[in-house]
């Protein structure tokens, strides 16, 4: 977890060395966010111990589980900010869009592929169901680096819409693999899954982007900057909360792993 955050941290001193004081009256913001895992962690936690509040962000946490889907939400004017990356971002931003990243918490893969016990090697997967959260998302992209780099046939990509689906696809055997970021990975080696591609894998084939960070339309950021410095600084409390309350953290994981998120940060979407 150091190695996914401080990152975040190191940048936001970097470039915000002095602290922005928040109005008295708290600013709503509705923030939708994915995936439902260790990355997006910070967020839940500065929601859960109030560190939003203390920066005079009234944040309206919004649980999505496929980026394309937050941004189209964020080009429908539902949303200026939110956190996620990935492809949709780079997408946007190649066709003129509105939509840029302004903070980066993850800037490499963090994904694995996690197999069914039997397959042994990458070649195994031909003819095999892979599971993604959705098309053109970060799972998306990272098995198909996976499939290119190894001239794979026939692997059948199938769309499971968030990870405690492709969890739950894989457990019941509706899948043979799936391609999945922590801790829901690590819950699945535990159960005698094979992680058969690992992060570092993933990064060793030569693609890497920007997988998770803060995202806000550029036109919202130009004329609210001292919002998004303010989230960004709740974002990195939340990191440096995360780290330094160890088995605090730890409960959260647990409960992110088991598909069970704060009511505060699990409500449904509507469009």
């Amino acid at each position: 977890m150091h190695k996914i955050f401080c990152y975040l941290i190191a940048s936001f001193l970097v470039l915000f060395p002095a602290a922005l004081v928040p109005s008295q009256e708290p600013t709503k913001i509705a923030f939708p966010y994915g995936p439902l895992g260790l990355n997006s962690l910070p967020w839940v936690v500065a929601k859960e111990r109030r560190l939003f509040e203390k920066n005079g962000l009234d944040v309206d946490m919004v649980y999505i589980g496929a980026s394309a889907i937050i941004v189209q939400s964020m080009l429908s004017g539902s949303a200026d900010m939110a956190g996620f990356g990935g492809p949709a971002v780079i997408t946007n931003v190649l066709r003129g869009g509105d939509i840029i990243q302004i903070a980066a918490m993850a800037p490499y893969f963090t994904q694995s592929l996690l197999v069914k016990p039997d397959i042994r090697d990458i070649k195994n997967l031909q003819g095999k169901k892979i599971g993604i959260t959705r098309f053109g998302s970060v799972t998306d992209f990272a098995l198909r680096t996976v499939i290119e780099r190894h001239s794979l046939k026939d692997v059948n990509m199938l769309q499971m819409g968030g990870f405690p689906e492709a969890v739950a696809g894989l457990s019941r055997g509706a899948i043979d693999g799936a391609v999945l970021s922590p801790p829901h990975g690590f819950r699945m080696t535990k159960e005698g899954f094979r992680e058969l591609v690992t992060p570092k894998d993933l990064r060793a084939m030569g693609s890497g982007f920007l997988t998770q960070g803060i995202v806000a339309r550029r036109s919202f950021a130009t004329a609210h900057r001292d919002l998004v410095v303010r989230v960004i600084k709740s974002t990195v409390e939340g990191t440096r909360y995360a780290i330094a309350n160890e088995d605090y953290t730890k409960r959260l994981i647990a409960n992110i792993s088991a598909s069970t998120m704060p009511s505060c940060c699990a409500k449904a979407f509507c469009m």
